[in-house]
């Protein structure tokens, strides 16, 4: 089995693909549209003529890049695909992005020993908060009318 890895975001069918691979849900062509305009860069691994795994950054690409959608296809998985591709794509962006740029990324459950191997560090951690997030859908609204050290 042949495997190369180019410097290119997979197209939207093959990002749709990818994610049906994952618990993240499927999203629709518009809004995988819209998420792949707005990505700074990616990478695909094509094995034997297929794409079997993708990464993409997200960010302003001066001060913060953040690693998004490791995906690798359930098939091709515990081959050292994911590996070689999260290696290609780092220096990838050693070689595009300010050597001050932080790295960031949210690695899936039981997946941070991946990610610890290329130097990336855990949260909470020394000088760090914990890594957090929410669908805006799920935030609550602000009473604007309310200070924020209001109770």
């Amino acid at each position: 089995m042949t495997l190369s890895i180019e410097h290119r975001l997979p197209n939207v069918e093959t990002f749709r693909a990818l994610r049906s691979h994952t618990d993240w849900g499927v999203p629709t062509v518009h809004a995988t549209k819209a998420a792949l305009t707005a990505s700074l860069c990616g990478a695909v691994a094509i094995q034997d003529g297929q794409t079997v795994a993708m990464v993409r950054a997200v960010g302003d690409g001066v001060l913060k890049v953040y690693i998004q959608d490791v995906i690798v296809a359930k098939p091709a998985r515990s081959q050292g695909i994911g590996h070689a591709l999260v290696q290609t794509f780092i220096t990838h962006l050693m070689a595009t992005y300010p050597p001050a740029c932080m790295i960031g990324l949210f690695a899936a459950e039981g997946q941070g020993n991946f990610y610890e191997r290329f130097g990336f560090i855990a949260r909470p951690g020394i000088g760090f908060g914990p890594g957090m997030h929410a669908t805006l859908s799920n935030l609550a609204q602000p009473d604007l009318a309310k200070p924020h050290n209001a109770a």
